[in-house]
């Protein structure tokens, strides 16, 4: 990648080159050691109040197999086993965390309010729409929110009933949500990254 990938921001970009095989630049992890260690507090977060930029982090360190507990001397699960942390964001924070420590199977640190894969888990059910799916806002289900939540879910699926039938649920209304032509609409227009996200 280009110098402009080089820098915290773009992670999305960085994890599909890492999982489609290509090489990054050592270059990339470097800048995210120095950011790491120039932004993270004493309390291991990235911010204050978006555990988000924790979690995605770990997942596209984890594609570049790189150890998430040890960058630049900092471990980047700490902040997310605090479970009030992590759902100050809301539903993102939660769905992100969970793939955080799935996507690898990191055993999560110990903290004063301990976060759990079942307290995840649940925290993601109980935020379920009565229509099937989920919304970062509001009473009606977003494609994009109700496909993340199902990611999250997948691991899942075959082993919890709860998380069974609200994922047959959520298929269900994502099919209510597709267009004719296949793509989904959020926030008023079709777009690729819904779709993608479905």
């Amino acid at each position: 990648p280009g110098d402009e990938l080089n820098a915290f921001g773009s992670e999305w970009y960085i994890l599909g080159l890492a999982r489609s095989g290509r090489k990054v630049s050592d270059d990339y992890y470097k800048a995210i050691e120095k950011y790491v260690s120039e932004n993270i507090d004493g309390n291991g977060r990235l911010d204050e109040k978006r555990a988000t930029d924790n979690a995605k982090l770990v997942l596209v360190l984890s594609a570049l197999d790189k150890d998430v507990t040890n960058v630049g001397g900092h471990d980047l699960l700490n902040a997310l086993s605090d479970m009030d942390y992590v759902t100050q964001q809301g539903l993102s924070g939660a769905i992100y965390t969970l793939l955080a420590f799935d996507c690898r199977g990191y055993d999560i640190p110990k903290n004063a309010v301990q976060t759990s894969r079942d307290a995840l888990v649940k925290y993601i059910l109980d935020k379920q729409l009565k229509d099937g799916g989920w919304a970062y806002s509001g009473d009606k289900a977003e494609p994009d929110m109700t496909a993340m939540a199902l990611q999250a879910l997948a691991a899942y699926y075959k082993t919890d009933a709860k998380v069974k039938e609200a994922a047959d649920k959520a298929v269900t209304c994502l099919s209510k949500l597709q267009n004719t032509t296949g793509g989904y609409d959020s926030y008023g227009s079709v777009n690729s990254e819904s779709a993608s996200q479905v």
